[in-house]
């Protein structure tokens, strides 16, 4: 159901894997079997994530109701040892999730976020059994609905200043929450743009313009991620339209960004979300895309042999888990064009 490779490869390669028995398995690419396990009763492991230095492992999907109570918690394992070291499950008074866990994500070496179907997004640190934070706040965003995130659809930037959650609804399904404020500050839009900028950058958007269809409906999105520094990926299934991996980048640049925070506290109460990103290539996917993650090096060298054609440059992928039980490699777009300004077409 969820599996995550450590972050050194370099050290000692190995993958960990969440199964729906509630088994968490170690397994050596060398060895080819499991050489470790935990085991959580009555559990269905539904996500997994290393933390950023491979010390931590967590781990949270259904638990077995304990006398009417159905928390369901995040684990947290010492990689060295495989042993439950925290449990993350909150109180009465701060409560953690109350229904199944659908994504966990680190930030950094000591923080991370989940998501579950109770809709909701928690932050939390691994040395306190309750949630730091809860998104949304109803008493503060009662015109957000709660998140529907039901796969791998949460991520930070790299400088830990943003979060991304992708959720399964038509509307406010791509948001980007400034983690200094704890505000929601900008909805991604779901549609392609044509930009206003230089020749160049026109000449890019045309280019892959012709990969989209006309008018792209929004989606229910299933798997979201930062990558490539300060770009986005995401993809979904949407029963309107075929079911696309689009790619997203910065409206402004990030000195252009930070001078921008804090934003204007006026305007954030009355709701003003800043335009930070826009969608400049879409590639249709054969099935519902269920996963996502982009390499972080080229995974295909220039002169390589790949079908029997040979390659004329560097190609970082994306890797697409499907409905259809594949899984399909996708070629990173390069020279995307940025926008100063966008216009919504």
């Amino acid at each position: 159901m969820a599996l995550r490779f450590h972050p050194d490869q370099d050290k000692k390669p190995r993958v960990r894997v969440g199964l729906s028995s509630g088994s968490i398995e170690c397994f050596e690419p060398s060895k080819g079997h499991s050489v470790g396990s935990n085991i959580i009763e009555g559990s269905q492991i539904l996500a997994l994530d290393y933390s950023s230095d491979g010390k931590w492992y967590a781990a949270g999907g259904v638990d077995k109701p304990q006398a009417g109570d159905r928390t369901c918690a995040v684990r947290v394992f010492d990689d060295s040892t495989s042993k439950l070291t925290r449990t993350l499950s909150g109180d009465a008074s701060n409560p953690g999730h109350s229904s199944r866990i659908t994504c966990i994500r680190f930030k950094g070496k000591h923080s991370l976020a989940t998501g579950s179907l109770d809709g909701t997004v928690k932050l939390w640190s691994i040395g306190d059994k309750d949630p730091v934070m809860s998104f949304p706040e109803a008493e503060n965003n009662s015109d957000i609905p709660s998140f529907g995130v039901i796969g791998p659809s949460i991520d930070f930037s790299d400088d830990g200043n943003y979060m991304l959650i992708g959720s399964a609804r038509t509307d406010k399904n791509l948001l980007l929450y400034d983690l200094r404020m704890n505000r929601l500050v900008s909805e991604v839009g779901w549609r392609r743009v044509k930009s206003t900028g230089t020749s160049r950058q026109e000449r890019a958007a045309r280019s892959w313009s012709r990969a989209s269809v006309e008018y792209v409906k929004k989606a229910n999105i299933l798997a979201a991620s930062f990558c490539d520094g300060d770009k986005i990926v995401a993809g979904g299934t949407s029963k309107q339209g075929p079911n696309l991996v689009k790619v997203f980048t910065p409206n402004r640049s990030a000195e252009v960004r930070d001078a921008a925070y804090p934003v204007n506290e006026a305007e954030a109460d009355a709701g003003h979300l800043r335009d930070l990103y826009s969608a400049v290539a879409s590639i249709e996917i054969p099935a519902s895309v269920m996963g996502i993650d982009v390499s972080s090096k080229p995974v295909i060298r220039k002169d390589e042999i790949v079908g029997g054609q040979t390659v004329t440059e560097d190609v970082t992928m994306i890797a697409v888990a499907a409905t259809d039980g594949m899984v399909y490699g996708v070629k990173m777009p390069v020279d995307l064009p940025t926008y100063a300004e966008s216009v919504v077409v």
